[in-house]
């Protein structure tokens, strides 16, 4: 059973809202704290995902990809310890890679095309910042590959379902797109993010990337909203 159109559009106001909130109290995104104000919309999402008319296996895979991000989004902000820094960056991978098996279903077919970008893209992401840190901090290098990756699993997994899903539900259709949207923004957000941490940081580019990061969840909220 599908939800009326209103009640998406009202979980995504209250979302909107407690993202207005963080925008508040962080000063326009700026500040790093209080670190569970950053994943305040996030668990939101989580929550409000419990709260709709999704088949119950997407349901629950969909909050809980957002559940984990918000722990991620926490841990990260807090910059509490080492240990908790690598379980952050973690997260993120587990919850990029429990969002795709959410829709997992719906891809018929991979694309190549996606697939080739995805993976010169990482390609000149680990050149431009990374390269020369491989030997100095492996790990730190390896998990944000892996964060990176799993990004891109998400957008060409959304893409394929664009191109070769021809799902005959209209909603689902238009939702596929909506996702492949959401997927890029939250891929933009981190490398943003991955960017200002080993170059140059710069206060509007974390600004940006945090904007990606909440538009990104929102879309792919709605996304599986509308296909399940």
């Amino acid at each position: 059973k599908k939800m009326s159109n209103s009640s998406p559009a009202r979980m995504l106001a209250i979302y909107g809202g407690m993202t207005y909130l963080v925008y508040i109290e962080t000063n326009g995104f700026v500040k790093s704290s209080p670190a569970f104000l950053l994943s305040l919309p996030v668990i939101g999402l989580s929550l409000l995902t419990l709260a709709t008319s999704m088949s119950p296996e997407e349901r629950f895979k969909t909050s809980a990809s957002f559940a984990i991000l918000a722990l991620s989004r926490y841990l990260l902000a807090a910059h509490s310890s080492w240990t908790w820094l690598i379980i952050g960056y973690l997260s993120v991978s587990v919850a990029n890679l429990t969002y795709y098996y959410s829709f997992k279903s719906q891809i018929r077919t991979w694309s190549t095309e996606l697939s080739v970008a995805a993976g010169i893209f990482l390609l000149i992401m680990f050149y431009y910042c990374f390269a020369d840190l491989m030997m100095s901090i492996p790990s730190l290098v390896l998990l944000l590959t892996a964060l990176l990756a799993s990004s891109c699993v998400t957008i060409v997994a959304a893409g394929s379902v664009c191109q070769y899903g021809h799902v005959s539900d209209n909603d689902a259709g238009q939702a596929s797109y909506i996702r492949l949207i959401g997927a890029i923004a939250q891929t933009a957000s981190s490398s943003l993010f991955v960017v200002n941490m080993f170059g140059e940081r710069t206060e509007s580019v974390q600004v940006i990337s945090r904007v990606l990061f909440y538009v990104g969840q929102a879309l792919l909220f709605l996304a599986n909203e509308r296909t399940f």
